[in-house]
């Protein structure tokens, strides 16, 4: 693809636009807004924003977002030059009227938006982008994750004391049954640093706006074993940290998506609520080793994924009451996490 694809000329599309020679299309200023999720699934979204952005130049696009995405959101649109990126609290006072507005809510600040039914329940949110935001789902078959590249000069300046190789891991999570507790962990700090690698947390309680996510801590954790940074970084500084780390290990949540924007990063990811097929970054840059139950080894694993219309139960609990899926995943001293790790490494 030329760059001259990504210029916001209005008209003169042709066959590479699936348009007649030299087709006069209108130019659109379109309001696409990021809410009623996480930033796991925010970041997804951006799939489906850049794609837009490289093969639809007649939309300009207005993207609405919390306000602790918006710098990462402006770096990752960077190329660009027609599409803004602006927080939602401005959006009553910003928003040009006439325009149209797409979200999955309702309406936005007063102002009504398109309702979309597709959510990240039993579908990738990478999917979920296209299928909110251009209609598409699934994703094209040529739509990845964008990709951020941030020297380590920028390193916060906590990080920057580090020695040599660091691992990170996700040390929080908004839900008990996605939360790595002591137990978990701590078998994964001993081994991390049994390689001479040095265990860092990252992680920040109170991240959105909304009020319905709050990162929570296992207490039984050893973080004094490593390089305490929770709740001190922003997005930008742990998007650093984590691409320039030997890797980065977690169950799946924002900063697992976040790390698998970074270049060349490297993850081991964890699943248990979700399949690999829901929640696998897509994207061709970097290393992702995955760990996951077999329905052998759990009937009900990855069940947000396989059950349907399950009234009145919410995933961030185990339906049964006894988070065997956490249990299973880090058995005999969290082994299948220790091989992943290996296997990333190499």
């Amino acid at each position: 693809m030329t760059a001259a694809r990504h210029l916001p000329i209005p008209g003169n599309y042709g066959p590479d636009f699936g348009f007649r020679h030299n087709s006069t299309v209108r130019r659109q200023v379109m309001n696409f807004v990021f809410n009623d999720e996480g930033m796991g699934g925010y970041i997804n979204y951006t799939g489906a924003t850049t794609w837009m952005a490289k093969n639809c130049p007649w939309v300009k696009g207005r993207l609405w977002v919390e306000q602790f995405l918006v710098p990462l959101f402006q770096d990752i649109h960077a190329e660009f030059k027609d599409w803004e990126i602006l927080p939602h609290n401005q959006f009553q006072r910003l928003v040009e009227h006439g325009t149209a507005t797409i979200g999955p809510m309702l309406s936005i600040g007063g102002i009504p938006a398109k309702r979309e039914f597709l959510t990240a329940l039993g579908t990738h949110p990478f999917d979920v982008g296209f299928g909110y935001y251009l209609s598409t789902c699934p994703a094209p078959a040529d739509a990845y994750l964008p990709i951020l590249d941030y020297p380590a000069s920028r390193m916060h300046p906590p990080a920057k004391k580090l020695q040599g190789k660091y691992v990170v891991f996700t040390a929080g999570g908004t839900t008990p049954i996605r939360t790595m507790r002591g137990r978990d962990l701590n078998p994964l700090i001993k081994h991390v640093k049994s390689l001479g690698l040095t265990p860092v947390f990252l992680g920040k309680r109170d991240l959105l706006l909304d009020g319905k996510t709050t990162t929570k801590f296992a207490d039984d954790t050893d973080y004094e074993s490593g390089v305490d940074l929770r709740d001190q970084t922003t997005v930008k500084d742990a998007a650093t940290i984590m691409q320039h780390a030997a890797c980065t290990v977690g169950i799946d949540g924002g900063l697992l998506h976040l790390a698998a924007l970074m270049q060349n990063s490297k993850i081991v990811f964890g699943y248990n609520v979700t399949s690999i097929e829901h929640r696998k970054p897509r994207r061709l840059h970097g290393k992702t080793v995955n760990v996951a139950l077999t329905p052998e080894e759990l009937a009900c694993t990855g069940c947000q994924s396989k059950w349907k219309n399950m009234l009145g139960h919410s995933y961030d609990r185990c339906f049964y009451q006894d988070n065997r899926c956490l249990d299973l995943l880090f058995a005999d001293d969290s082994l299948k996490f220790k091989n992943a790790i290996d296997e990333v490494l190499k």
